[in-house]
């Protein structure tokens, strides 16, 4: 049986390059955002909606009732939470969760450590049923540009301001990575 892809679709270039890639290679392909409370959700929610329509797939929002951005901007445990409910939102099987964490990061939860650790959770929970992808683990954010170069994503269509301003704010650590199109 074929593995239903399930792409945590922030509406930003890592995981919108992840669901123009699975759709390019045939695979099932559905998406989910997740609105945790951060600043951006609105404006995120706009641009999943778009990439996903781009792409022909479905996109469900999950909105979580309680905050879990802190004073600091930190949320614990962020994505782990994020794999976790969108595994838990689904009941296809065998699934494949798809999230866009890349290399060159300072966060556990971007590490190859924390794929293992949550295959291994996932595995305990599904026999196996459920698996993580986390394509771009190893990947710099210039790799990805480039795959999403190469994959045709409509840039135009993606957001990534964790402020939440329209326009972005071109100086929060997600414009600055965005900068980067500007040289290739």
């Amino acid at each position: 049986m074929k593995r239903h892809t399930l792409v945590l679709l922030s509406g930003g270039i890592d995981s919108s390059t992840i669901l123009a890639q699975r759709v390019a290679s045939g695979a099932e392909v559905s998406a989910i955002f997740i609105d945790y409370g951060q600043a951006a959700a609105r404006t995120e929610w706009d641009a999943a909606q778009l990439v996903a329509s781009h792409y022909g797939v479905c996109v469900r929002r999950l909105q979580i009732a309680a905050n879990l951005v802190s004073s600091g901007g930190e949320i614990f445990g962020r994505n782990a939470v994020l794999v976790l409910l969108a595994a838990a939102t689904t009941h296809k099987r065998p699934l494949e969760v798809a999230i866009g964490i890349h290399a060159l990061s300072e966060y556990y939860d971007t590490t190859p450590l924390f794929t293992r650790h949550v295959t291994r959770l996932l595995d305990g929970y599904s026999g196996g049923a459920v698996a993580l992808s986390a394509p771009f683990l190893a990947e710099s954010k210039s790799d990805i540009i480039e795959a999403a170069m190469k994959s045709g994503l409509p840039f135009e269509l993606t957001y990534s301001c964790e402020t939440g301003n329209a326009p972005a704010c071109r100086q929060c650590p997600s414009c600055l990575d965005r900068r980067l199109l500007d040289s290739v």
